[in-house]
């Protein structure tokens, strides 16, 4: 077993088939076939399962990429720690709601204390950037939601959701510091796509006040963050947002927010990161400090 025959077994499982993974690699259908039968033979056992309609891994395929992305990550990270000629990189995620209110806070604090240090920061949903992080393409990543990966979830800050809703006259004849349910089932709303950590928690407490996806008027499914907001502004819905991340619409008066009574949600927010201990000094400190951060901050209030 070799670092290709690795890489090109992680290739196929990612881009599930060998077709797509040959285009991705610059090889030939037949190589990539030749590097996974070696694979099989030389641990005896199938990883693929395949037709000409089906891609399936078998369990010992699931295993194999487990250790393949570890090994393969492993080798990223002597390369560019050792190799003399990389900068000090770290790879880091972000979902919307951390991207918005503590993501710019951090790298700018942590910055002034280690400037040597070079960013690479890639924003997606938190379920996405958990599955990247538990991967080795991200060295960690800040989100809004757990998932049962095999990841450390450390909480860095809290967070508040609220109804947020258009700032017109209907909405302000009910304004009363807390939202109705009837609000919620009989106004236009707008949901972020599943994967958005903000929306894991939103149907999380609906179903915790009896309320489900069906019994609501949805309008609309928007991926972005920004263009949500923008739609709430202009009047197509409400929604169940961060309070972080409409406060400045709430302080102009563009929006008003209403929060969630007697069921107010709090959440946290969390950097992850894999368990492994080979993790790159650097984001061993970054994550140390991104913890400690807002903790320091609000005891200073």
């Amino acid at each position: 077993m070799d670092i290709r025959q690795l890489e090109v077994f992680a290739s196929v499982v990612e881009n599930k088939g060998f077709l797509s993974s040959a285009q991705k690699l610059h090889l030939s259908q037949s190589t990539v076939s030749t590097h996974i039968a070696a694979l099989e033979k030389e641990l005896n056992t199938e990883l693929i399962r395949r037709t000409t309609r089906t891609f399936e891994l078998t369990p010992d395929g699931e295993r194999l990429y487990i250790y393949a992305t570890d090994i393969l990550a492993l080798q990223q990270r002597a390369l560019k720690e050792l190799s003399g000629k990389s900068k000090k990189v770290l790879l880091i995620g972000t979902s919307s709601v951390p991207a918005q209110c503590i993501v710019p806070q951090l790298l700018a604090a942590f910055h002034q204390r280690l400037p040597e240090i070079r960013y690479e920061v890639v924003r997606a949903d938190s379920i996405d950037i958990i599955e990247k992080v538990a991967a080795g393409r991200l060295d960690f990543g800040f989100v809004g939601t757990k998932t049962d990966v095999p990841c450390a979830f450390r909480p860095i800050a809290s967070d508040e959701l609220v109804v947020a809703t258009p700032n017109t006259e209907a909405y302000r004849k009910q304004h009363k510091g807390h939202i109705l349910p009837d609000m919620l089932l009989k106004s236009p709303f707008l949901m972020r796509e599943e994967t958005s950590g903000t929306v894991k928690e939103t149907m999380r407490f609906l179903s915790g006040i009896g309320i489900s996806e069906d019994d609501m008027n949805i309008v609309a499914r928007i991926g972005d963050a920004e263009l949500l907001r923008l739609c709430i502004v202009e009047g197509l819905g409400i929604s169940v947002l961060s309070y972080r991340t409409v406060e400045d619409l709430i302080r102009q008066g563009r929006v008003l927010a209403f929060t969630l009574g007697e069921n107010a949600f709090r959440r946290d927010l969390y950097v992850v990161y894999r368990k492994i201990k080979y993790l790159p000094e650097s984001a061993k400190a970054f994550i140390n400090f991104s913890t400690n951060f807002f903790h320091k901050q609000a005891r200073s209030r």
